[in-house]
């Protein structure tokens, strides 16, 4: 991340869930908290979530960054 130009980290800090992979992680968690999951799934909603903490973590290292080199304030508490 730290090797990246200033405007793709601020892309990845802006950065969200695709769509589609949202809508149907949101599909996924409705349906299990209704009646539960089948197998193909649990297998997908695992999938969403890998996907959707993987971006978090990327976004939260861009964000460092971003306000290391002074292009985002810090946040506060």
């Amino acid at each position: 991340m730290e090797t990246l130009p200033d405007v793709e980290v601020l892309e990845i800090a802006d950065s969200s869930m695709d769509r589609e992979q949202d809508q149907g992680m949101h599909r996924l968690l409705e349906l299990q908290q209704a009646s539960g999951l089948t197998s193909e799934d649990h297998a997908a909603l695992f999938a969403l979530s890998a996907i959707y903490q993987d971006g978090l973590l990327r976004k939260a290292q861009a964000l460092r960054v971003a306000v290391q080199r002074g292009l985002r304030p810090p946040l506060t508490a």
